[in-house]
């Protein structure tokens, strides 16, 4: 009786001391998770790292199949889709926290795709002229507004092209004209008006009629395309703060998807450039020196031309020698106009000598020609 007694007792000891080495789960106060960039393109790196006033063990989940450990995780994506990035977050005693947080992968980088362009000279891509198309053109949508942005994105356009000006406050907004007078209900110069009464006006359709769209901003077209279409951002030289725009573009984590046309602004380039090395500025060349100048220039890997020149030839090959490709307007008579008739002449041209990036109203009617 007495062994068996002593023999329980001991087993009671040594479970209740087997029990003081587990520890208890519970929660503690999860950390702060910042992502360099939650939208990030195809191929692009991410990097995620916390901020936390407890030392722990972070394990990260990238939501694809692959972890990784430590307070700084980099980690690349190639398939575009949305992403649930997990932490877990653990202080060695028991403690332990979860955090959630939503990545989203949106297309190839334009880098990337201006640097297949360069290895695929027969390869063309369509830019739509201020987000104009033959089907928003015929569906009454203005000029740079979010609606012709998202037509652009529905017919298959490459690429956008919108102008960019200043409000009286600051504010970046979508407009050709230095006037309001052509495109709204209203009259006067963007620069002189707030965004607010610049928002309270109607857009006009080309063919002149009032509409119910309004002036958007630039961040509202950006996000309107964001990982759907690239920007072509032109009236960029003219804004008064090359700074704030490329911070705002950066902002919206669209650097890597939107060029900056300079026309031949050696000096907008350079201030570009100088805010952020990873802008892609795209200038106006004109004859050699200006390709070898802007090629010079990191990440600039295209110039507009105007393809009727007598040296458009010799243009482009000096410009493909420099691994840059050429861009250029379909807007005149022997262009667009012509397009409209049915005449496709000028894109035969283009298309002959290895022109790439065509910008035009009527991107339907010239892609179906293309194919």
């Amino acid at each position: 009786m007495n062994k068996l007694f002593y023999l329980v007792i001991l087993v009671l000891m040594i479970l209740s001391c087997d029990g003081q080495n587990h520890e208890t789960k519970h929660e503690i106060p999860p950390p702060k998770v910042i992502v360099s960039n939650p939208v990030p393109c195809i191929g692009e790196e991410v990097q995620f790292y916390y901020q936390s006033d407890m030392s722990g063990n972070p394990v990260w989940n990238f939501g694809d199949g692959t972890t990784s450990t430590g307070a700084l995780a980099k980690h690349t994506y190639t398939t575009e889709k949305q992403y649930d990035v997990t932490l877990v977050f653990s202080d060695g005693s028991g403690g332990e926290a979860t955090v959630h947080t939503p990545v989203e992968v949106m297309g190839k980088s334009l880098h990337t795709e201006l640097q297949r362009l360069v290895a695929n000279p027969l390869d063309i891509w369509l830019c739509t002229h201020r987000a104009n198309t033959y089907a928003g053109k015929q569906n009454g949508i203005p000029e740079n507004s979010v609606e012709a942005i998202q037509k652009a994105i529905e017919v298959g356009a490459n690429m956008v092209e919108i102008d960019v000006r200043t409000t009286s406050d600051g504010h970046f907004v979508l407009m050709h004209d230095a006037t309001i007078t052509r495109t709204t209900n209203a009259s006067g110069n963007v620069k002189d008006k707030t965004l607010a009464q610049l928002k309270s006006y109607k857009l006009r359709a080309a063919n002149g009629a009032l509409t119910n769209y309004t002036i958007p901003t630039l961040e509202e077209a950006l996000l309107a395309g964001r990982g759907k279409i690239y920007f072509n951002l032109d009236k960029v030289a003219e804004v008064g703060n090359l700074p704030k725009l490329v911070a705002v573009v950066d902002s919206l984590h669209m650097l890597d998807r939107t060029l900056f046309y300079v026309s031949g602004n050696k000096d907008a380039g350079s201030l570009i450039k100088n805010n952020s090395t990873q802008s892609l500025v795209f200038p106006w060349v004109s004859n050699p020196t200006d390709v070898n100048y802007w090629s010079s220039k990191s990440l600039t890997y295209l110039a507009q031309i105007d393809y009727q020149a007598t040296d458009a030839v010799s243009l482009i090959a000096t410009a493909r020698t420099k691994q840059m490709i050429t861009y250029s307007n379909s807007l005149d008579d022997a262009g667009d106009n012509a397009v409209l008739q049915g005449n496709f002449s000028s894109i035969d041209k283009m298309k002959q000598i290895q022109l790439q990036i065509i910008q035009t109203d009527y991107t339907e009617l010239i892609k179906n020609y293309l194919k």
